[in-house]
């Protein structure tokens, strides 16, 4: 059985006290990485530093701070140019860290597939600030894995990723790599849901795979400076970039209907939400216009509720 050759990408930003243990957890895998590159986002503190004293046993790349989308799109496009390029990306958050078998684990579930999934995805446990439990358990996904194996393949995920909440996470994740950065090139402008869209780009109509065990561990240690802290979802720059997310998804040519039925009510809440929060009445009505075309049921439900608080 081949083993797969994964390259790992760390996106990190003035996180000089995390990223060291970060470093650490993706180099004591017991499948180690083919390469781990580490990509400095403009950080202001001693978060170079700190890479830099891995010395030759990291790459790190530093840029100007443009966000953890581009710096992840950055470092799966270095792992694309190396002389000795790798197929499989990983990623991990500077903030949380891998269960020492994940890597092997992924490779395994590559091989026995015979890598026919863009992407292979773990459980994830969540930070303790949110109950510190399974993804999984939260998002209802129970997938029914072969017992030989403990993986299960589907070839078409568009019911994983259209679950009220998706089972997969960036860090918790192995992706082709090549996959990656065509999905990454499209989502790499998003402030917010990057995740997200990549996660819709893979999953829609393309073979999906989940592996047994837990991918990443979760931490609350990035505190206020995690962009859900600093981006919640009631805000106006989350609601935005939901807006994007669901309309660019919806004016794909050949989206299907059951995928235009499960988002354009996700459409509409976004516009709603939004003119919840906007300043101007003509801003508010642009919105609610926007909503009421995107699904007019859930458009009159949202009023009904409305009325009925009234």
């Amino acid at each position: 059985m081949s083993t797969a050759r994964i390259g790992v990408v760390i996106p990190v930003h003035d996180r000089e006290a995390l990223i060291g243990r970060a470093i650490e957890s993706a180099l004591s895998q017991s499948a180690p990485p083919a390469t781990v590159v580490v990509v400095d986002d403009g950080s202001t503190d001693g978060t170079w530093n700190a890479i830099q004293a891995f010395g030759d046993r990291v790459v790190g790349v530093r840029q100007a701070n443009t966000g953890v989308a581009r710096a992840r799109y950055t470092g799966a496009a270095r792992l694309a140019d190396d002389p000795q390029p790798v197929e499989w990306l990983a990623l991990l958050d500077s903030d949380d860290t891998w269960d020492a078998d994940h890597l092997a684990r992924a490779s395994a579930a590559i091989a026995q597939t015979g890598g026919r999934a863009a992407l292979y995805f773990a459980d994830t446990t969540l930070a303790p600030s949110r109950g510190g439990g399974s993804l999984w358990s939260e998002a209802g996904f129970a997938p029914e894995f072969d017992p030989d194996t403990r993986v299960c393949l589907t070839t078409d995920g568009t019911d994983w990723v259209l679950l009220a909440r998706q089972p997969m996470m960036l860090q918790s994740s192995v992706f082709a790599l090549d996959a990656f950065l065509a999905a990454s090139a499209m989502a790499s402008d998003f402030a917010l849901r990057e995740d997200t869209r990549i996660l819709f780009e893979l999953g829609l109509g393309g073979s999906v795979c989940a592996v047994a065990g837990v991918g990443a561990r979760m931490s609350d240690d990035g505190g206020g400076a995690r962009l859900t802290a600093r981006h919640p979802r009631d805000s106006r720059t989350y609601q935005e970039d939901t807006r994007l997310l669901y309309g660019d998804l919806l004016a794909r040519a050949g989206t299907s209907a059951h995928v235009r039925r499960a988002l354009a009510p996700r459409l509409a809440a976004a516009h709603l939400r939004l003119a919840k929060l906007s300043p101007s009445l003509p801003e508010k009505a642009r919105h609610l216009t926007a909503a009421f075309r995107a699904d007019r049921g859930r458009f009159l439900q949202a009023i009904g509720r409305r009325l009925g608080r009234g």
